[in-house]
């Protein structure tokens, strides 16, 4: 069976990504880029994902529906000459070469407040997840691979955008590839203020009304 046929188990659970915010708040973590497959590998694996919620008095990532701290996701790995799914996002190529390429792509976003998850939020409506999609181009060459993707929620909860310029540098080491990567984001006022915001119909004495701004922000990582 040639390698790229092989079912590989991706190591995502070695993946490690900091967000390093510019204001309000600490950002979720909201992508596992698994990246650069080689033509028609199909994986399977998972990603461990935990850490401290940005929101006042939650301290972790889990939901209210189960008692984990930490999530365990899993990660589908396909790269085909017209579809692709690379972990929590997926997408179609609209053009690829070695050099260039350009995709519709789609993205799940794990940013959520679960308003029972402490009395502090008695009142506030929840901030749901989200399905993201847009466009993502990226170019190749011996230097690195620098994308840029654009997003829009396709489910109408943030009705926000989410800009994502980033460059990796992939490292191959016998059977292992490592990835250090550098991105800049931006996310829109309306995707800000829906997770972050407070509406005048759920301000308290100790929760006051708060419109959120736009936010730009560096996340580092390793895979």
């Amino acid at each position: 069976m040639s390698q790229q046929a092989a079912i590989r188990w991706l190591g995502a659970c070695a993946l490690l990504i900091v967000a390093l915010p510019s204001a309000e708040a600490n950002q979720f973590v909201t992508r596992t880029p698994i990246v650069d497959a080689d033509a028609g590998t199909v994986g399977l694996g998972f990603g461990y994902r935990w850490g401290d919620s940005p929101y006042v008095n939650i301290g972790d990532v889990a939901s209210m529906k189960n008692e984990n701290s930490s999530d365990l996701v899993p990660l589908y790995l396909y790269e085909g000459k017209l579809f692709f799914s690379r972990g929590t996002e997926a997408g179609v190529h609209l053009f690829d070469n070695d050099v260039f390429a350009v995709d519709l792509v789609g993205r799940y976003r794990f940013d959520r407040l679960e308003a029972e998850a402490s009395p502090f939020f008695e009142g506030i409506d929840d901030r749901r997840q989200t399905f993201e999609g847009g466009l993502a181009v990226s170019v190749t060459q011996p230097w690195g691979i620098l994308s840029f993707s654009a997003l829009n929620d396709m489910l109408g909860r943030h009705d926000g955008q989410a800009y994502d310029l980033n460059y990796r540098l992939p490292i191959n080491h016998g059977r292992w590839t490592f990835t250090p990567q550098i991105s800049l984001v931006h996310q829109s006022e309306d995707l800000m203020d829906y997770y972050y915001g407070v509406d005048a119909n759920e301000a308290t004495a100790d929760r006051p009304q708060f419109q959120a701004a736009s936010e730009t922000f560096w996340r580092v990582g390793l895979n």
